[in-house]
């Protein structure tokens, strides 16, 4: 399941001089929240980490695929309606023919939420995705 667009829309994506800055607002009213957790919604980890790799996509170009998490870290809780929005900062580490890396960063300017080391594989068709 994708979940940018309805789950999580990106305002904005500031190219740096480490890769790119991702401005995301999150959906309160999504179907996910509704079930985890009923009158408490909290953003789950796998969310987060789908997220992360449909970035990584927006950087690389690409479709892939995650082969190997190296380093998870979920260091605060995400709720909607007291977080509507997060900077994830996609550092692209490696970017080969086959496979791409990416250190990523889920923070409020202050706090940090979440920080992930992914390595994945380049689907054939890799396409650009918007």
């Amino acid at each position: 399941m994708r979940l940018l667009g309805e789950f999580a829309s990106v305002l904005s994506d500031r190219v740096t001089d480490c890769g790119h800055d991702f401005q995301l607002r999150f959906n309160p009213e999504h179907f996910i929240y509704r079930a985890h957790f009923p009158g408490e919604p909290v953003t789950p980890g796998v969310c987060i980490l789908q997220l992360a790799l449909e970035l990584m996509e927006r950087c690389t170009g690409g479709r892939l695929e995650i082969v190997s998490v190296k380093n998870v870290k979920f260091l605060r809780t995400i709720i909607p309606g007291e977080t509507p929005s997060l900077c994830f900062s996609v550092s692209v580490t490696e970017n080969g023919v086959d496979f791409a890396g990416a250190r990523i960063t889920a923070t409020d300017g202050t706090d940090v939420y979440a920080r992930l080391s992914l390595i994945c594989r380049k689907l054939c068709n890799n396409s650009a995705t918007a």
